[in-house]
């Protein structure tokens, strides 16, 4: 299954990144392709948040599945894509129940 990885980045030191990346060896190991907005924030710093949302809802969108992060909650980005996810009927997953 080709799942997006949420979760809170802004706040975060290095955005969070080490939390997406050990997901996404997580995701890996378990046989799934896993896709990770993280790609974004290393690739395109000085871009906006709203480029940045853009970009990763993009991501989001070519997956069948969303795995959120602990602490998605406190994030509006993750709380944006938990709608998308939501009215697209994707499969949704999160790390505190995996």
């Amino acid at each position: 299954m080709k799942i997006y990885i949420s979760g809170p980045m802004a706040g975060y030191p290095d955005l969070n990144f080490n939390a997406f990346d050990e997901a996404e060896k997580e995701l890996v190991a378990q046989g799934h392709i896993a896709v990770s907005p993280a790609v974004i924030g290393r690739r395109d710093a000085s871009m906006s948040y709203e480029y940045k949302l853009r970009e990763a809802i993009r991501l989001m969108l070519d997956c069948e599945a969303v795995y959120f992060l602990r602490g998605w909650e406190f994030s509006l980005g993750a709380r944006t894509e938990l709608q998308i996810a939501l009215a697209l009927k994707m499969a949704i997953f999160h790390q505190d129940s995996a």
